[in-house]
């Protein structure tokens, strides 16, 4: 069994803004004045770090924050423009960054908070609403929206209609065009799910929110560049009212309620409908350690009509309870340890510890290491901890020692993954000692002379020296799930012997009925050789996994991959080199980078005569792709329509039933589209199409490029590195 960490329930606090009484996010204690945390939460407050404090409730203690200590990687600057340019607020996508990590130097209470301290922030948090010309503009609440979306589309207006917060930051997005709601975005949500989470957003026992709205006419916005809504207009609004209506009412039945946890120790769904078990099987999975309600709606990707309907369903066949809350007792603040090794399985299972804003009591979550994520660098994982905002920075432990820290929802590559798991990202606690400037190597005594100060005072009566108590751990990390051998492997227990989310008759696609075992997109279930999670296949070509590595030409790196669309799926999937499209699918080419490059996309259609640049869009805007950048092409395509308008698609339209469509990627240590616009697209299409060595619709091959000409180059020869061009070329047969 995994160590008991509630003694480490006091050394987890609130990073909290003060001139707002807003909680940010969470704080743990790797030294007496030392906390951890996530930088994206310090972007707003890098010139005023006295506006902020940690708090640890249950203690009854606020501290001040003298600084910060940013990990070197991370970049405030270019996170301070990605906040004051998100286009929805919250910016979720900030906790996307790499080395989202920072320290915090504690003071033993707040300073006085200055008035001007104050105005600086609320400058930055704020925006000023847009001044352009608009047709509609007012305040409304979550009952309205429905109303006034009707209201515009009967008077035939198109443009888009956007809802802001307080503080003027827009924070829903609907653009209407064809006489019909069309694109919606909300948080990290669009269209149907955005729509319903928004109208079920409202929390039990608190005020019914109003907002701003503004409605623009504009044609095409930037902001809805991904696949439309597939509903009709009337029959999308009609199903939010209702969800909206049924949430109000299953509340009413959860009215003060206080812990929802587990009554039985297995999860029963057989009664219930196939498209209600995922969520009914999440709704279990978040309450497995016992949850408050309204942590439970801020956590969950569902929305909340969802969410309450799979909660009556346990509470009418008794498999949830609810329990009185009890403050935990004799709390003291303690060092967190951070184990030794923090390279982390899939399958290991993790526990983390959190505050919930409400109660102020701390809680327990459990869920998985998912699997590593390059994309952000060595030591990001994605993991299946669904956590609200709130919960940024919260410590991962396994066996009572920080693995990792928790930093937000994985915007990218989610599909991956079964619709009732919400991945996340985490860094690996190995990053503090990088964040600190630390050898993890050295002992404690070393790690205490840190930064010298003032020694926080013990938050619960006398503390015994801190010297005495804390320190990087000796032993090594005990994996809990590792690869199983011998006889544990015959048995289907796992390595340790100590941990199995599987158990008795359940393990029979127990993951499809809401059991603990996870079940990827496809709906298999997963082997139990090296752990309970097995990435999905990814349909990556072996050959071409590095093919543009650069140790004898000098280019880069990259992996390709397609996705495709098809008409009965709403989202992207993994297909094989191999498999044929069909007519109504959308196609996507996802590129993954192995080293820094510059990366150039062409493709021809069989439907079309030109050849499209599809990488980088537009060709001003080159840039160089940076090592692990992962990159989804076209960010949209267009196609002339009707009446001289363009057609925008979330990515390539298949349009016929037979045809071959062709894309060749070309990678180089200098720039590329000036130099392939000044040759010409077509001529280097025809030059690679023509000269690279094929097998089974993939070629591979290296080039030179020179102003007037583009030659084939042997393989075994570096040629001159800042001319040589990597390329690969991949048909896609439709049928």
């Amino acid at each position: 069994m995994q160590q008991d960490i509630s003694a480490y329930f006091g050394s987890v606090g609130w990073l909290v803004d003060r001139s707002n009484k807003q909680v940010l996010g969470t704080v743990w204690l790797i030294r007496s004045q030392i906390g951890i945390t996530c930088a994206h939460l310090l972007i707003p407050y890098l010139e005023n770090p006295e506006v902020l404090a940690v708090e640890f409730p249950q203690l009854g203690r606020r501290f001040g924050v003298k600084q910060f200590h940013i990990h070197g990687y991370y970049d405030p600057w270019l996170a301070k423009r990605s906040f004051n340019q998100s286009p929805i607020y919250p910016p979720i996508s900030m906790a996307y960054d790499a080395m989202n990590l920072a320290a915090l130097v504690l003071s033993p209470a707040p300073p006085t908070l200055e008035k001007t301290s104050v105005e600086k922030v609320n400058r930055f948090l704020s925006r000023t609403l847009p001044e352009e010309e608009h047709a509609l503009a007012g305040t409304a609440n979550n009952l309205q929206i429905t109303s006034i979306l009707q209201s515009l589309l009967g008077n035939r207006n198109q443009g888009t209609l956007t809802l802001y917060e307080k503080r003027n930051n827009p924070i829903a997005r609907f653009y209407l065009g064809d006489n019909k709601v069309t694109h919606i975005k909300y948080l990290h949500l669009i269209n149907e799910l955005a729509l319903y989470r928004l109208l079920t957003s409202h929390l039990p026992g608190e005020p019914e929110e109003s907002y701003q709205f503004i409605f623009t006419y504009d044609f095409d916005p930037e902001w809805a560049r991904f696949e439309p809504v597939q509903k009709s207009t009337a029959g999308l609004l009609m199903d939010a009212y209702g969800r909206m209506e049924s949430y109000q009412q299953l509340l009413q039945e959860f009215e003060g309620t206080g812990i929802v946890s587990h009554a039985v120790p297995e999860l029963n769904l057989g009664p219930l409908e196939p498209d209600l078990r995922p969520p009914a099987a999440c709704v279990w999975n978040h309450l497995r350690n016992g949850l408050p309600l309204k942590r439970l709606l801020r956590g969950c990707n569902f929305d909340g009509s969802v969410i309450m309907g799979a909660m009556k369903f346990l509470k009418d066949t008794l498999q949830i309870k609810n329990e009185p809350i009890s403050p935990p007792t004799g709390l003291e603040a303690i060092r967190l340890e951070i184990a030794n090794e923090c390279s982390l399985t899939r399958g290991t299972p993790i526990t983390a510890i959190s505050l919930d804003p409400d109660t102020k009591m701390p809680v327990v979550e459990s869920g998985f290491i998912l699997d590593t994520f390059p994309q952000r660098g060595d030591g990001h994982y994605v993991t299946s901890l669904g956590l609200p905002p709130s919960a940024a920075g919260t410590p991962l432990f396994v066996n009572g020692q920080v693995v990792g820290i928790h930093c937000g929802l994985i915007l990218e590559g989610a599909e991956a993954y079964a619709e009732w798991i919400h991945p996340s990202l985490a860094i690996s606690a190995e990053q503090v000692y990088q964040c600190m400037d630390l050898d993890p190597l050295k002992q404690t005594t070393e790690i205490l002379a840190y930064t010298p100060g003032v020694t926080m005072e013990r938050l619960t009566g006398d503390w015994p020296p801190l010297d005495a108590r804390i320190g990087v751990s000796s032993s090594g990390l005990a994996v809990p799930v590792q690869a199983q051998s011998g006889e544990a492997q015959q048995t289907g227990q796992t390595g340790s012997g100590d941990f199995n989310p599987v158990s008795g008759d359940t393990q029979e696609r127990q993951s499809a009925t809401g059991g603990q075992r996870p079940l990827f997109a496809d709906g298999s279930s997963v082997p139990q050789d090296s752990g309970y999670f097995k990435r999905k296949k990814t349909g990556f070509l072996d050959s071409l996994g590095f093919m543009f590595k650069g140790g004898k030409v000098g280019i880069d790196s990259v992996e390709i991959m397609l996705l495709r669309q098809s008409l009965d799926k709403d989202r992207f999937e993994r297909m094989e080199f191999n498999d044929v499209v069909r007519q109504g699918d959308l196609l996507k080419i996802r590129l993954r980078m192995q080293a820094n490059t510059y990366v150039a996309v062409l493709l021809r259609r069989s439907d079309e005569t030109e050849i499209r640049l599809v990488y980088p869009e537009p060709a001003s805007e080159e840039d160089q792709v940076a090592k692990g950048d992962l990159i989804d092409l076209p960010e949209r395509y267009s196609d002339a329509a009707s009446g001289g308008r363009m057609k925008i698609y979330n990515g390539i339209p298949i349009k016929s039933s037979d045809g071959l469509d062709e894309v060749i990627v070309l990678t180089s240590t200098q720039p590329l589209a000036g130099r392939l616009s000044q040759l010409g697209v077509d001529t280097v299409f025809d030059t690679v199409a023509n000269n690279i060595d094929q097998n089974s619709g993939i070629g591979t091959g290296k080039f030179e490029l020179r102003r007037n000409a583009l030659n084939k180059v042997d393989p075994a020869q570096s040629g001159d590195a800042g001319n040589v061009l990597g390329a690969c070329m991949v048909q896609v047969q439709h049928g």
